[in-house]
């Protein structure tokens, strides 16, 4: 019996190594798939990560157009209203030098209307005096004519 308990022994230790074995090779085949499903977690995470940096890559890039168009927008309003000021002290300029030369056109013909009633007070002035100095020879004429003697000839002197 002693053989039959030592294969009963050999057959026991050989049955604790196989269940041993099993334990090891179902530790090993969970520590695989652990493994594994560490390994896709961690492809998913890098992937999500790489994902999410190319989002915030792209909203960045979308972001910096926008600012950049945005720039280029004020940039061209800010040139347009330079412009239009521009063109505006150009027209202000301009209405000036219309409105000083429509003044002096205005200044020019009062000078040469007063001139002209001057002109015209002096020509009636001058006829004014012709006329009084006219009637004046005119009664000087008749004066001699009364003071004369009566038989002279008279002739009119017109």
């Amino acid at each position: 019996m002693e053989t039959g308990q030592r294969d009963q022994g050999l057959k026991a230790q050989l049955d604790v190594e196989k269940t041993y074995n099993q334990i090891v090779a179902k530790r090993e085949a969970k520590l695989s798939r652990d493994a594994l499903l560490e390994r896709q977690a961690t492809q998913l995470t890098k992937y999500f990560i790489r994902a999410r940096q190319r989002e915030l890559k792209d909203t960045v890039e979308k972001q910096a157009e926008q600012s950049r168009k945005h720039y280029e927008r004020n940039l061209q309003k800010t040139k347009d209203a330079g412009e239009a000021a521009a063109a505006v002290a150009q027209m202000v300029q301009e209405e000036k030098i219309i409105i000083s030369a429509h003044m002096a056109e205005k200044g020019r013909e009062r000078m040469a209307q007063e001139l002209r009633v001057k002109s015209e007070r002096q020509e009636r002035e001058k006829w004014q005096q012709a006329r009084i100095l006219y009637e004046r020879f005119q009664a000087e004429e008749r004066s001699k004519a009364l003071t004369r003697p009566s038989g002279e000839d008279l002739t009119p002197l017109d």
